[in-house]
C-alpha cells in the first residue's frame, strides 16, 4: 500500500532519510533498507519501530500514530496463492476377491422313446421229443415245430408291425401242415406271413407252425449255384439261424450173382455114354456119306464132259 505527503519521524528514520512528498514503500522494502543500514554500520542503533499500513495509519516507535493525508490507494489484488489441493488418500483395504462365475448347468437331454424288435427262433423235433431239434438227425416222418417269438425292448409302441419267417429250404425237404400255422398266419411263395400287430413296450409275440419231412426224403443233388439249396439240411433264419440236419441212409450197393464154376466133370454114367456115341458115329457116317456121293457126282461130271469133247 502506498501513502503520499508522510511526515518522517523524528526527521529521520533510524538513520534512513525520507522525503515529505516521498512515497512509503512496502513493508518489504522498508525492512531491505532497514538491513541495508544495519550492515553500513552508521554507529547508530536502529530504534524499535512498527509501521503498519491500514488505512493510512502510521505508528512510529516511542511516539503516537498519526494520520498523514492518506492518498486514496488503488487496490492492487493480492494473488493468493492457491495451492494444490493434496488428494484425500484412498484407504487401500483387503483386495475385493474376484467372483467366481456360476457354471451354467448342461440341460439333459430327454431320450427320444423308440420301440426296439427283438426276434428270435426255435425248432423242436415232435415226434422224437426233443426241445432242440438241431442236436440230432431228423428222419422221414418226423414232425418239426418252429417257434418264432418277437419281442419290444424299447419304450414305445412298435405300430403295424408284420411277422414274416421265409421257410424255403425248410420246404425242399418236407411239407407244412397248413392246420398247424397259428394266429391266422398264410403261406404264400414259401414265405409265411402274419396279420399286422402292435407290440407294446415288453410285449412278446409268438406264432408257431408244423412241418413234417418227407418220406423219403429226397436226394436230389446239391445246386452248385446255391450250396445253401438240397444240401441234407433244413435251414431258415429269424433273429438266428435254426438248422435242422436230416438223417442221410447208406447208398444200396446192388451185388450181382456169383457163378460157380466146377473142376470136375459132370457124372454121365453108359447110357449117356452110348447116346454120345451113337450121335457122333450118326454124324461121322452122314458126312462120310456126303462126301463119297459128292465124289461120285465129280467122276460122273468129269466122264461126261470128257466124252463129249472127244465127239467133236
Amino acid at each position: 500500500m502506498m501513502f503520499q505527503g508522510i511526515e518522517s519521524c523524528r526527521g529521520q528514520y533510524a538513520g534512513l532519510p525520507h522525503a515529505a512528498t516521498q512515497g512509503l514503500a512496502p513493508a518489504a522494502s522498508l525492512l531491505d533498507e532497514i538491513s541495508a543500514a544495519q550492515q553500513q554500520g552508521a554507529g547508530r542503533r536502529a530504534q524499535p519501530f512498527r509501521e503498519t499500513y491500514r488505512h493510512g495509519i502510521v505508528a512510529c516507535g516511542g511516539g503516537a500514530p498519526r494520520v498523514l493525508n492518506p492518498a486514496t490507494p488503488s487496490p492492487t489484488p493480492t494473488a493468493t496463492p492457491t495451492g494444490s489441493p493434496t488428494p484425500t488418500p484412498t484407504p487401500t483395504g483387503a483386495p475385493t476377491p474376484t467372483p467366481t462365475p456360476t457354471p451354467t448347468p448342461t440341460p439333459t437331454p430327454v431320450p427320444i422313446e423308440t420301440p426296439n424288435i427283438v426276434q428270435s427262433k426255435t425248432a423242436a423235433n415232435i415226434t422224437q421229443r426233443l426241445s432242440n431239434a438241431q442236436l440230432k438227425d431228423a428222419v422221414a416222418g418226423d414232425v418239426i415245430q418252429y417257434t418264432l417269438t418277437t419281442k419290444n425292448t424299447g419304450q414305445a409302441v412298435e405300430v403295424n408291425y408284420t411277422i414274416a419267417d421265409n421257410i424255403n429250404y425248410v420246404l425242399q425237404y418236407s411239407q407244412i401242415q397248413t392246420q398247424s400255422i397259428s394266429n391266422d398266419g398264410v403261406l404264400s411263395n414259401g414265405t409265411i406271413v402274419w396279420p399286422q400287430s402292435n407290440v407294446p413296450p415288453g410285449t412278446t409275440l409268438v406264432r408257431t407252425f408244423n412241418v413234417q419231412v418227407d418220406s423219403p426224403i429226397p436226394t436230389t443233388v446239391q445246386s452248385s449255384s446255391d450250396p445253401e439249396a438240397f444240401d441234407m439240411k433244413m435251414t431258415n433264419f429269424y433273429g438266428n439261424t435254426v438248422t435242422v440236419p436230416l438223417f442221410t441212409p447208406a447208398p444200396q450197393i446192388t451185388v450181382p450173382p456169383v457163378t460157380t464154376v466146377s473142376n470136375s466133370l459132370p457124372n454121365t454114367g453108359p447110357g449117356n455114354d452110348l447116346i454120345i456115341v451113337f450121335l457122333v458115329t450118326a454124324v461121322a457116317g452122314y458126312f462120310y456119306s456126303r462126301s463119297r456121293l459128292l465124289s461120285k457126282e465129280t467122276d460122273l461130271i468129269l466122264d461126261t464132259y470128257s466124252a463129249g469133247g472127244a465127239d467133236s
